[in-house]
């Protein structure tokens, strides 16, 4: 797959061959408090060709969003440091209500904080495909988007 650089100061998103596009029906909730953090995402899965898109900008509006959605996103990308309630929180919460979709947990902080957080979702039963730093990098997404 060929993406183009991200521009993100010109709020370009990364274009791609129409054969590489991931499908639109793909469903993927983002929840994090970092605004452009949230808006970069969303823009790069646009490029990748995810259409339906949701985000939260914490765990508790995270755990609302979830369960006013009609069917269950396919990813979820989550925050492991927010107020109100953190990833770890969330994954807890994600556990009793039996997520089986794929789960990318991230960080802009301490990548030990970011393993432990991985560690702890994975022994809960999640289905944790990655855990990664930000800013998320195409490339990355659209081989993890591959794997819902």
């Amino acid at each position: 797959m060929r993406l183009a650089s991200i521009d993100i100061f010109h709020n370009r998103a990364p274009t791609m061959q129409a054969s590489d596009a991931h499908p639109a029906s793909t469903t993927v909730l983002i929840v994090d408090d970092d605004e452009s953090s949230l808006d970069y995402t969303s823009l790069v899965l646009e490029g990748l060709g995810v259409l339906h898109v949701k985000v939260a900008r914490n765990g508790l509006q995270g755990l609302q969003t979830l369960d006013n959605m009609r069917t269950r996103p396919d990813l979820l990308i989550c925050d492991v440091f927010m107020p109100e309630q953190d990833g770890i929180e969330f994954c807890a919460e994600l556990q009793q209500r039996k997520f089986d979709g794929g789960l990318i947990l991230v960080s802009g902080g301490d990548r030990h904080m970011l393993a432990l957080a991985r560690q702890l979702a994975e022994s809960q039963g999640l289905k944790v495909l990655d855990a990664l730093s930000k800013p998320l990098q195409a490339a990355q997404l659209s081989d993890l988007l591959a794997r819902c």
